[in-house]
């Protein structure tokens, strides 16, 4: 195979994000052959839209026991925020934030002792998880 060709121009085949195989044309670009993708193979798939029965459900399974604000919270950090981010958009500092996730001195119980999610993340996150 000539090494300037991909795989793809020689078998002129791909897989789709779904997984399916998808023919693929070629063009010239500049004297060279190029693939030329199909338009829906190349946008975005949403893996679980919102509105779905399953995936509120999901939502409500992660989020049992939490407050508004520790759901809101909870669900950002799942989305990959980090801490100092949320502190941001709640215009708390990010002690407030560690507060709220652990708990405080005053015997306020924090997200970790209301919901088995969350300690568990906490605990992975600070390195703290012991394999059995």
């Amino acid at each position: 195979m000539n090494p300037s060709t991909t795989e793809t121009i020689y078998f002129r085949y791909c897989r789709s994000l779904d997984g399916r195989l998808v023919s693929v044309d070629t063009a010239r670009h500049n004297g060279r052959a190029v693939p030329r993708f199909p338009r829906y193979i190349t946008e975005f798939i949403d893996p679980l839209p919102e509105e779905t029965p399953d995936f509120l459900e999901l939502v409500e399974e992660v989020c049992y026991n939490l407050t508004p604000i520790e759901r809101s919270t909870w669900l950002r950090i799942l989305d990959g925020q980090c801490l100092l981010a949320i502190a941001e958009q709640d215009h708390v500092s990010h002690v407030a934030i560690y507060e709220r996730i652990r708990g405080n001195s005053k015997g306020h119980g924090g997200m970790i002792s209301k919901n088995d999610y969350v300690r568990h993340w906490w605990k992975r996150r600070n390195g703290k998880h012991k394999p059995q």
